[in-house]
């Protein structure tokens, strides 16, 4: 249910529900509240998941990305480099991207940084 509110942009309902539950929440869920933050730009909820993965999963630097991501979409640059410093202090690297790309003569071909 928390991931259906968050991701149809309901993040404040997703997350009083969250607020709500008696179990204690997993990182799949807050997650689920960071990526949809995002998505949507709610930087005041996706601060407080990002700060509980932190702690759930210290080692993912997907969490560190993701909210210095929306720090830049509201022009919050020191906090941007804030999170870079923070994954550089841990020792975290940021995977590469990667795309898939599939042409008209049904050949596929996988773009990968060298």
């Amino acid at each position: 249910m928390i991931d259906l509110f968050a991701r149809g942009g309901q993040l404040e309902e997703a997350y009083n529900l969250l607020c709500e539950m008696k179990m204690k929440p997993n990182a799949s869920i807050w997650g689920a509240i960071l990526g949809a933050s995002s998505t949507y730009g709610n930087l005041p909820i996706g601060e407080i998941a990002a700060i509980n993965l932190f702690n759930m999963d210290p080692k993912n630097s997907v969490n560190y990305v993701v909210l210095a991501s929306i720090y830049a979409a509201h022009g919050e640059w020191d906090n941007v480099s804030k999170m870079w410093n923070l994954i550089k202090e841990r020792g975290l690297k940021k995977d590469p991207g990667c795309s898939l790309l599939q042409s008209t003569k049904k050949e596929i071909t996988h773009l990968q940084p060298s």
